[in-house]
């Protein structure tokens, strides 16, 4: 949800009090809920449920990634357990996938990335993102890039500390970084003089146009 409406929410859960927690500190919790909705509610619930509590309070705790998904709880309500049903649900190679997109650095990456990360062929990178966007947990684009929500990043961190060695995880991140670096020194190397683009193709670099698989008539 876009900032504004996420502030209408929030206030609107949180009703009279809402006035007294100020505007800038309900704000800074909706930025910190991403604007999900069921982030939003949580954390309305635990501010009601909570009057000694004040909204700046609850957003500094918030603001310490390593321990934010435990904060969104109320009673019953999980947010780690909304995303785990999810996760239980896909297949183990698209699990495998969804933790280890959890390395790779920036706000988007795209199938070929998500294939290095994923240790698969890019035909089965694309079917375990189709997998991972059909339920929720990552947002897709015409484009042809892949975001996490926030939170949804956080869990696929937790799942990847929890299910994979430390031997695994420094692996993962060293063959990532390892990629990364080297398409962006071939990228580079096309503006050299007398360089410009090689006749060969890296073997690495999937030519992603020959599969147009955007949904919503995405092309």
């Amino acid at each position: 949800m876009p900032l504004p409406e996420s502030t209408q929410l929030l206030a609107g859960i949180l009703g009279e009090r809402s006035a007294s927690d100020g505007e800038a500190a309900l704000v800074r919790l909706c930025e910190l809920c991403g604007g999900l909705p069921l982030a939003l509610r949580i954390i309305g619930n635990r501010l009601v449920s909570r009057p000694g509590w004040g909204a700046g309070e609850l957003a500094a705790r918030l603001a310490d990634e390593e321990r934010r998904l435990d904060q969104f709880k109320a009673g019953d309500l999980q947010i780690a357990n909304a995303f785990g049903m999810s996760y239980e649900q896909l297949a183990d190679s698209a699990r495998r996938m969804f933790r280890r997109l959890a390395v790779v650095p920036g706000q988007n990456f795209d199938a070929s990335l998500a294939a290095v990360a994923g240790g698969v062929p890019i035909e089965d990178a694309w079917d375990d993102l189709d997998d991972l966007v059909d339920l929720g947990l990552l947002y897709d684009s015409c484009m042809g890039r892949y975001r996490f929500h926030d939170l949804v990043r956080l869990f696929a961190r937790d799942r990847l500390h929890e299910e994979e060695s430390l031997a695994e995880r420094e692996a993962l991140t060293g063959r990532v970084t390892s990629w990364l670096l080297r398409m962006a020194t071939l990228a580079g190397r096309w503006f050299e003089p007398g360089y410009g683009r090689p006749d060969r193709p890296d073997p690495d670099l999937a030519v992603l146009a020959s599969r147009r698989r955007r949904k919503g008539g995405c092309e």
